[in-house]
C-alpha cells in the first residue's frame, strides 16, 4: 500500500561557493569552511531586498505516478504558516503543513499525524527550504565533513546541526554551487520518523530570486518527482489558505501530538481496551494463497470510494479473517473512518468491534504472518479468554518504503471477553 503522506515534496535553498571551492580538494587539503558555502549560497539565490519579498509566495505544479497526474500546490505564509498539499484523482488529498503550535499530516491511507515541539522541528526546517529561509533561521551550525559523489555528480557533504540536536546532510554541487540534495527525517505514523531525501533540479530565476522547478524526493523504493510550472513570489496568501484542514484541527484537539503507536516485542501479547471505529470494505471468499494479491486489488477499490465520500481514514489498511476452512478464506480488507460513511458496489460501511482485544505484533515478512496468528491464539488459550469477533491485521509498513522485510510490522487484533475458551 502506498503511504501517500510521503508524497510531499519541498523547496531548498540554493547555494553557491567561491571559486576556490569548486576544485575538489587535494589529499589531505583542509576542507572549505561550511559557513561560507552556506553563507555563498544565501547570496546567490537572493539578494536581501528580495528575500525580504519572500514572506508569502505560491507554488503550482504537478507529478505523476503509477498513471495518475496529481496536482501539488505549496503555499508559504510567514515562517510560521505553510502547507503542501497533493491533490489524487477520486481520492482524498494529501496535505502536510506547519502551524505556530504543531505540524500536521494527513494521508488518504493513514490518516491525520500531528507532532509538536522538537518532533515537529524537521517539518518545520522542511517548509523553511520551501521560502528559502537564510540557513542560519533553520540550522545552529554546519561542518563540512567530506567530498561525496551523489548520481554521478560530485558534492561537498555537509553536516547540519538543527537547534533541537537532529543532523541533517545537505550536499551541495562543486560544480556550480547549488544544492543538490538535503537528507533527513520526517515524522512517521508507526515510528519517530522515517529517513527521506529531497533533490533539486532545474534551477532557474523567478522575477529576482532563483527557485529549482523540479523537486524530487527518495524514500526506499520510491522516487517522486514533482514539476512546479509556476512560482508566484510575493503572492498574495491568506492565513485560511495555509490553516490545517478542520479534521486536522478536530485531531489536534482531541488528540493533540498523542505518541504513534508502538509494536510490541517479538513474542509478547497482551490485552487493551480499544475503540470501536466505522471503516469501509470489501469482503469477499478467496483461497489461502491468494490474499496478497487480493487485498493488493480491494484496497486501492476502497481507498477510491473513500476519496468519492471526501472521508478522512483514521489509520492504517487491515484485512480481518472472518472464517478459514477447507482451503478457503472469508477475507474483508478495509480501513478505518472517522464517520460512517456510504459504500459503493461491493465496498461497503463496516464496523470494526471495540472493547477488550488481545494483540501481538508481527515482526517480518508476511509470509510468516501464520506463525504470529498461532501465537496470539495460544495465549488467548493460556489466559482463558474466549474469542469474540474475527482476527485483525493492521498494516503499519508500506514495503515500498522500508524495503527490509525485517523492518516490517504488522499489529495483530482479536476481540476477546473473559471466560473459558
Amino acid at each position: 500500500m502506498l503511504t501517500l503522506a510521503r508524497l510531499c515534496t519541498s523547496l531548498l535553498l540554493a547555494a553557491t561557493a567561491p571559486a576556490a571551492f569548486l576544485v575538489p580538494p587535494q589529499e589531505n587539503a583542509p576542507l572549505p569552511d561550511a559557513a561560507q558555502l552556506l553563507d555563498a549560497a544565501d547570496a546567490k539565490i537572493a539578494s536581501s531586498a528580495a528575500r525580504a519579498k519572500l514572506g508569502s509566495f505560491r507554488s503550482t505544479g504537478s507529478m505523476e505516478m503509477m498513471g495518475m497526474k496529481m496536482s501539488v500546490e505549496a503555499l508559504h505564509l510567514g515562517a510560521e504558516r505553510a502547507s503542501l498539499v497533493v491533490r489524487i484523482p477520486k481520492m482524498a488529498p494529501m496535505s502536510m503543513g506547519i502551524e505556530p503550535r504543531f505540524a500536521w499530516t494527513t494521508d488518504p491511507a493513514m490518516g491525520i499525524l500531528t507532532v509538536a515541539g522538537g518532533e515537529a522541528a524537521s517539518v518545520r526546517r522542511l517548509m523553511g527550504f520551501g521560502r528559502l529561509a537564510p540557513w542560519r533561521e533553520l540550522y545552529a551550525r554546519g561542518r563540512t565533513v567530506g567530498v561525496e559523489t551523489l548520481e554521478g555528480q560530485a558534492c561537498w557533504k555537509l553536516e547540519m546541526l538543527g537547534a533541537e540536536g537532529a543532523t541533517d546532510q545537505l550536499f551541495l554541487r562543486q560544480s556550480d554551487g547549488l544544492p543538490l540534495c538535503v537528507a533527513l527525517s520526517l515524522p512517521d505514523f508507526r515510528k519517530d520518523s522515517i529517513a527521506m531525501r529531497f533533490f533539486f533540479e532545474d534551477w532557474k530565476p523567478v522575477g529576482d530570486v532563483l527557485f529549482p522547478h523540479k523537486r524530487r524526493q527518495v524514500v526506499g523504493d520510491y522516487d517522486l518527482a514533482t514539476r512546479y510550472e509556476r512560482i508566484e513570489p510575493g503572492a498574495k496568501v491568506e492565513e485560511s489558505e495555509v490553516a490545517p484542514p478542520a479534521e486536522v484541527l478536530l485531531h489536534w484537539e482531541k488528540n493533540g501530538a498523542l505518541p504513534r503507536t508502538k509494536a510490541l516485542a517479538p513474542g509478547e501479547c497482551r490485552t487493551e481496551e480499544v475503540e470501536e471505529r466505522h471503516a469501509l470494505a470489501v469482503r469477499l471468499e478467496i483461497r489461502e494463497q491468494d490474499v496478497a494479491k487480493t487485498l493488493a486489488v480491494i484496497l486501492p477499490e476502497v481507498m477510491q470510494v473513500l476519496g468519492e465520500q471526501g472521508a478522512t481514514p483514521t489509520g492504517p489498511p487491515y484485512s480481518r479473517y472472518h472464517r478459514i476452512a477447507d482451503g478457503k478464506i472469508d477475507l474483508e480488507g478495509g480501513i478505518p473512518v472517522r464517520e460512517p460513511v456510504v459504500g459503493r458496489g461491493r465496498v461497503k460501511p463496516v464496523v470494526l468491534l471495540g472493547g477488550l482485544t488481545a494483540t501481538t505484533w508481527h515482526h517480518g515478512d508476511y509470509q510468516q504472518l501464520a506463525q504470529s496468528h498461532a501465537l496470539l491464539a495460544r495465549w488467548v488459550g493460556e489466559q482463558k479468554l474466549r474469542t469474540r469477533g474475527a482476527l485483525c491485521e493492521i498494516y503499519w509498513t508500506d514495503p515500498g518504503l522500508e524495503p527490509d522485510p525485517k523492518q516490517w510490522r504488522t499489529q495483530l487484533l482479536w476481540p476477546v471477553e473473559k471466560g473459558s475458551k
